[in-house]
């Protein structure tokens, strides 16, 4: 279904629906901070979406929306909010429509407002979590609806980084693939190296086998295997956050071999 035409918001009238945690202030967080992602499945495809409890509103990325929204009769509607970022810069708003989900093997709804988000996937806000009731424990990322328990994903972006799939791709029953992943944070600025450490929870969820090893940041975007153990394809969608980076310090040994320390 076409979208109305994009709707610019004034940048004086960001006060009207602040976002606490918009993308620009998730790259500025205080250290030590960790942002904590929830993956929902909408229409069979993982969307990793940013808790923010000083969003008054949830928001959908427009690129990711016309991915999932392909096919379907959802109603979208005019979006009359005025939104900005916590940095001050009006955000374009292209509609609002309700959109069902999944948590774990429970089924959710939640407005949301559709918009230009830059790599962010996803908030969800204050309407939604008010209305579920949901509690998050900071420390161990455990997120709490009335229903059930669910685990989210860190994501820490001064400190570390993450790495995200770059095209859907689909993976063949009982084989190695490489995947190609984007690279991101702080910890890959220039040409270092980097721990890439695979999400357990997301390959629990996946199905799939990822190694963990040092990877180098020359390149934005890298190949890495991926195995699929099962006897059925698994499609990777486009975004899906696969693992977390951390720095790591390289040492020299005195006969000019390189040792890697985490």
């Amino acid at each position: 279904m076409p979208l109305p035409n994009p709707r610019e918001s004034p940048m004086e009238c960001w006060t009207d629906v602040q976002l606490g945690q918009f993308w620009p202030r998730v790259n500025s967080v205080q250290q030590g901070c960790v942002a904590w992602y929830l993956p929902t499945q909408i229409k069979q495809r993982t969307v990793h979406l940013l808790i923010d409890s000083r969003a008054q509103v949830s928001l959908m990325n427009k690129a990711i929306f016309d991915q999932i929204s392909a096919g379907t009769m959802w109603n979208i509607r005019p979006a009359e909010e005025r939104v900005s970022a916590a940095n001050g810069n009006a955000i374009t708003l292209y509609g609002r429509v309700n959109i069902p989900f999944f948590l774990d093997k429970f089924a959710y709804q939640c407005e949301f407002l559709i918009a230009d988000m830059g790599g962010l996937p996803g908030v969800l806000g204050m309407d939604f979590l008010t209305k579920y009731e949901a509690t998050l424990h900071c420390t161990t990322g455990i997120f709490q609806l009335a229903m059930h328990h669910l685990k989210c994903m860190p994501y820490n972006p001064v400190n570390g980084g993450r790495a995200l799939v770059v095209h859907d791709q689909w993976l063949r029953p009982r084989h190695v693939s490489l995947v190609t992943i984007q690279l991101e944070g702080k910890c890959t600025r220039g040409n270092t190296s980097v721990l890439l450490e695979p999400l357990m929870s997301v390959c629990a969820l996946e199905h799939i086998c990822i190694p963990r090893g040092v990877v180098s940041t020359k390149e934005p975007r890298i190949d890495i295997q991926v195995m699929n153990p099962g006897r059925d394809p698994i499609l990777l969608p486009r975004g899906l956050l696969l693992a977390s980076l951390e720095s790591v310090e390289i040492l020299n040994d005195g006969n000019d071999q390189s040792s890697k320390r985490v």
